[in-house]
C-alpha cells in the first residue's frame, strides 16, 4: 500500500492474455497495476526499490519460475510487507508447496474468479 493508500499490484505470467484480464479486474478495484510476463522483469522494477502491496505470480514461465523468482526476491529483501498470492492452472503442488516454503501466503487456481481478487484486494485495503 502506498502512502496515499492506494493498492500497488503485480502480476506476474508468461501469457499476456492473463496479465491484461487480471489487469483489469484489479483496476477495476482501485489498484495501480504493474504486470510483468517473466521472473526476470519482475526482479528488475523490484531492485530499483519498488515495494508493491500484493503480488500474483504463475507457477510456471519459461527460464524462471514463479517458486524461484520469489526465492531469490527474498533473500534480496524485495518484498517483505507484499502479500503474496501463487497462481496455476495445473501445478496445485508446486503451489502448494511454495505456500509452505513461505514463498506465498495464498494459492489462486486458473481460471480465477473474479470474487476471489476481490476478497483478496479488500482484505488488504481494509487491514493496513
Amino acid at each position: 500500500m502506498s502512502e496515499t493508500g492506494t493498492l500497488h499490484a503485480v502480476v506476474v505470467d508468461d501469457e499476456p492474455a492473463v496479465c491484461s484480464a487480471m489487469g483489469r479486474a484489479l483496476k477495476g478495484l482501485g489498484c495501480v497495476v504493474h504486470s510483468f510476463n517473466s521472473g526476470e522483469e519482475v526482479l528488475t522494477w523490484l531492485r530499483i526499490g519498488n515495494r508493491p502491496g500484493l503480488i500474483i505470480t504463475d507457477t510456471r514461465m519459461p527460464n524462471m519460475s514463479g517458486p524461484e523468482w520469489l526465492t531469490i526476491a527474498r533473500r534480496e529483501a524485495l518484498f517483505e510487507n507484499a502479500y503474496v498470492v501463487i497462481m496455476s492452472g495445473a501445478d496445485a503442488d508446486i503451489a502448494k508447496q511454495a505456500i509452505r516454503e513461505g514463498l506465498a501466503r495464498m494459492f489462486l487456481s486458473k481460471p480465477w474468479k473474479a470474487i476471489t481478487l476481490r476478497e483478496i484486494v479488500n482484505s488488504l485495503k481494509y487491514s493496513r
